[in-house]
């Protein structure tokens, strides 16, 4: 299994007059999420701090007025902000973003078509490069303006403060229709550094866990795939499940939503973990009431739920892309497929595989300028379909040299035909500075990147001996 490379955001205490204002925020991603409260006319839109060991809670912030059914609750990783609905379901709709250290709120476009006042807004989540927040209304339907009646899926881009429906169709692998984002309408959804949406949709009866894989579509499309993770099961106390987020080591951590009446039951505001989606859930604690209403984190893990042994990876090596996979464990296992997308989100089979060995490599030849995305599907005897992780790889040009894996880690390797050259590499940002130079590269030699930022970067590979012969190789450092 790869390194688990964690996006983690600071903020910056503020101190006045010798005392220290502190909003808590990513101050330690392993131990803290953070929660919203629903309770209109009871603490609506109050932000808080979520001990993720004991539920212990400590108060963030709150919009300063005007909050009702306060849900969909994101963190900006760019603008250290808050973004969720501060109102929906009685009055006008509100979006706004929230800054934890000035106590600012402002008020920011609405989807359109518009909520209306008697449906409500339950999910919501930010990718890790903080630039695009998603959400469902599970009640759309003709009437209120929308294509169809049926869930709405939205995007909602932060730097131009606008709003695109995406979808209202949401199928399985089987290519049918995933009802329960529609009759299970409660819930939330958080992202891991993949680009995955894990949505988690629940009533007071079931739940149901899912992941649409990354990257998502910031235009219309007709439909999204789902993964089912977990297929309905009875809520753990007779609670709905309405807020979900991860920690920075990947854990998975669930929340039931609050009374209105006290004491209301003892399946209200419970905080959960996930251990594996096939055992029961882990009670942590209990909540204030109304802190488990939503949730979310600002820790981005790359790697979560490990859902079986299978683990892939996916190289680019010498002219073609070879991908490997193993599993520790093969007790039921009837075959596997390796399947290919070009845009993560249609599948096709490259190689089925009925000869169990445990370890499997394929190399592609026939892949395509850009993103390769690449994922196993192992087939039980017993018919159900478990996936591994999803790798991507990046090809500048189908050339002889090539640098990998890209994007790439803390390392990269070059990769060329000719093993007997000897290459300069000059790596620059992306405005043409020059950042390092690497001299007498032989073929296959390992390139240090743990001293690069995150972000795209350009390579010149010079062959020494014909200096006239070079490549510029885009390359993302992640």
């Amino acid at each position: 299994m790869k390194s688990i490379y964690i996006r983690i955001v600071f903020v910056c205490a503020l101190q006045l007059s010798g005392v220290y204002i502190n909003a808590q925020i990513c101050l330690n991603n392993t131990d803290s999420l953070y929660g919203l409260n629903s309770i209109t006319g009871s603490g609506s839109g109050q932000i808080v701090s979520i001990n993720v060991h004991n539920a212990g809670a400590v108060t963030i912030g709150s919009p300063a007025s005007g909050s009702a059914n306060a849900n969909g609750l994101a963190f900006c990783s760019v603008s250290n902000k808050f973004y969720f609905f501060n109102q929906c379901g009685s009055g006008t709709t509100e979006f706004v973003s929230y800054d934890p250290l000035t106590g600012s709120k402002v008020p920011l476009a609405i989807p359109v078509p518009a909520i209306p006042i008697a449906q409500k807004i339950r999910s919501g989540a930010m990718t890790a490069d903080g630039f695009a927040y998603y959400t469902i209304y599970p009640g759309a339907t003709t009437a209120q303006g929308f294509p169809s009646t049926n869930p709405a899926f939205f995007y909602y881009n932060v730097g131009t403060n606008s709003w695109t429906l995406i979808t209202q169709k949401f199928k399985d692998v089987t290519n049918h229709i995933v009802t329960e984002f529609k009759s299970v309408n409660s819930g939330d959804m958080a992202f891991d550094g993949s680009g995955n949406l894990w949505v988690v949709t629940s009533n007071a009866v079931n739940y149901a866990l899912y992941r649409i894989r990354g990257p998502l579509p910031v235009i219309p499309v007709d439909s999204l795939v789902v993964d089912t993770i977990l297929s309905l099961r009875p809520t753990p106390a007779g609670v709905s499940i309405t807020g979900i987020a991860f920690n920075s080591e990947g854990k998975l951590f669930l929340s039931t939503g609050s009374y209105t009446t006290p004491p209301g039951v003892a399946g209200n505001n419970q905080l959960y973990e996930m251990i594996e989606p096939s055992l029961p859930l882990t009670n942590i604690g209990t909540l204030p009431n109304g802190y488990g209403d939503d949730l979310t984190s600002c820790a981005i893990p790359y790697y979560v739920l490990s859902e079986n042994d299978v683990s892939l990876e996916a190289l680019f090596k010498n002219t073609e892309i070879n991908i490997k996979w193993q599993n520790k464990e093969e007790g039921g296992v009837k075959s596997y497929e390796l399947e290919y997308s070009k845009d993560g989100s249609s599948w096709a089979i490259l190689k089925s595989v009925t000869e169990l060995t445990k370890a499997y490599s394929f190399n592609h030849a026939d892949y395509t300028v850009g993103y390769n995305f690449y994922r196993v599907a192992m087939i039980l005897h017993s018919g159900q379909r478990k996936y591994s992780n999803m790798d991507k790889v990046f090809v500048n040009e189908k050339s002889s040299i090539q640098l990998g894996p890209n994007p790439a880690g803390n390392s990269i390797r070059l990769y060329a035909s000719k093993s007997n050259e000897v290459y300069t590499i000059d790596l620059f940002d992306n405005t043409g500075r020059l950042l390092r130079t690497w001299e007498q590269v032989m073929p296959g030699e390992l390139l240090d990147l743990a001293w690069l930022k995150p972000g795209m970067y350009i390579a010149r590979v010079i062959d020494r001996r014909n200096k006239t012969t070079n490549k510029n190789l885009r390359i993302v450092k992640e």
